[in-house]
């Protein structure tokens, strides 16, 4: 995504909860080697496991249209 190229700091854009887009300081962050190694991973990788449950139930009320 065109928008996603302005993104400042550690940010990834996801589509159906897989990582599509990722700064380079979110690759920083998790010390990821590539971006193609984080393209195509399930975004919840990344986020810690006391917030997993969460992020399930926001990404289900989005689908949801709520």
């Amino acid at each position: 995504p065109r928008a996603s190229h302005d993104l400042v700091g550690p940010a990834v854009v996801h589509s159906e909860g897989r990582v599509r887009y990722a700064t380079e300081a979110f690759l920083a962050l998790v010390g990821a080697d590539s971006r193609d190694s984080v393209l195509g991973a399930d975004v919840t990788e990344f986020v810690h496991p006391k917030y997993r449950e969460a992020l399930a139930a926001q990404f289900e009320r989005v689908a949801r249209g709520e």
